[in-house]
This record gives structure tokens, sequence and C-alpha cells, in this order.
């Protein structure tokens, strides 16, 4: 199964590789971004298209880490409410009650 795995991405790789040897005079081409504003403007500085490419993927890279991590957090907040609602101390008794699964730190 790893070789069969190893291979698709090996596959994949390889037809991107083709993709961007077939377009390199594409990526190295240069170009400048403008931004206009109605009260301003900004022009950024020219960049090859690759140079592009590899910001816009960094940026949706990271935006996706932090919504992975953010929801991440919030279910391990939702798991620690249910184990605290699951696994609350039996008052009546004096003593904690010890459901199946939980685990007492």
């Amino acid at each position: 199964m790893k070789t069969i795995k190893m291979l698709i991405l090996l596959m994949i790789l390889g037809l991107v590789g083709l993709l961007i040897y077939q377009n390199i005079d594409y990526f190295t081409t240069g170009t400048t971004l403008t931004l206009n504003l109605k009260f301003n403007s900004w022009t950024a500085p020219e960049l090859p298209n690759w140079a592009f490419w590899g910001i816009c993927l960094g940026l949706g890279l990271l935006i996706t880490g932090v919504k992975g991590l953010s929801t991440a957090f919030g279910l391990g907040r939702e798991i620690k409410k249910k184990r605290q609602t699951d696994c609350g101390t039996d008052r009546s008794e004096g003593r904690p009650a010890s459901p199946a699964g939980c685990v007492y730190s």
C-alpha cells in the first residue's frame, strides 16, 4: 500500500513539474499588482508570477491552519465540558462517580 501511495505521489509531482516546465515563460514573467481605491492607490513591486502563486499558497495554508486550530480548540473545550457532565461527582454519597471511560487526573 505504501508503494502505491508513493507511486501516485510521484505521478502527481511529475505532472505538476511538467505543467510548470511547459509554462516556464508565464511563471518567470514579472507582474505588478495595483490596488486602486477611490481615495488612495498602491502598487506592489514587480515580482515574478511564481512568487505571487507562492504567496497565495502560503496565505491559504496559513488561513486553513488557523481555522483548523480554532476548530480543534473548540472541540477540545466541548469534549472537556462533556466529560465534566458525564464524570461529575455524586454529592449525595460524597465520592466521585466513576462511569466507564472517566479518567481522573
